[in-house]
């Protein structure tokens, strides 16, 4: 093999092992995915219909948390979720502050199915002085009553 043929391979390689491992150049890779950063959600804001699982990905080189701020808006009946497996704000909180409770280090994930629609704020604690904060937009499925393909 050639030098330059070498140096071509190398390069390439090189960018593909490299490519979202800088923190703020990662980005969502499908629609039901939330990327970090180092003090970021990407997306901020994520809209998906009800039922479905969202992923949460830790693409920086900082430990963070995925941690609801509360109960959505207009869903009363929802259950609260945070990484960690809390059951509300100041359990997460505690847990974070006592031994970094919920913690997701670099490359873990998070999962959580969104099955009430409404409005889910959520943060990661240990920077949310830095306001890294996101939400989940849950809504109906819509239904089509479009009769417009009917044939004559």
């Amino acid at each position: 093999m050639n030098r330059r043929a070498f140096l071509g391979l190398v390069g390439a390689g090189a960018s593909a092992t490299l490519a979202g491992c800088f923190d703020g150049q990662a980005a969502a890779t499908d629609d039901n995915r939330v990327t970090m950063t180092q003090v970021d959600f990407r997306p901020e804001e994520l809209r998906v219909p009800v039922g479905t699982t969202v992923v949460f990905e830790n693409t920086s080189s900082h430990s963070h948390t995925v941690t609801a701020s509360g109960l959505p808006e207009a869903a009363d009946d929802s259950e609260y979720f945070a990484s960690g497996g809390f059951d509300s704000y100041e359990a997460a909180k505690a847990a974070w502050d006592d031994r970094a409770g919920g913690i997701l280090e670099p490359g873990d994930t998070f999962e959580n199915e969104f099955t009430t629609p409404g409005r889910y704020d959520y943060v990661c604690i240990p920077h949310l002085r830095q306001d890294m904060v996101g939400a989940i937009i849950v809504e109906e499925a819509e239904t089509s009553d479009d009769n417009s393909t009917a044939s004559y």
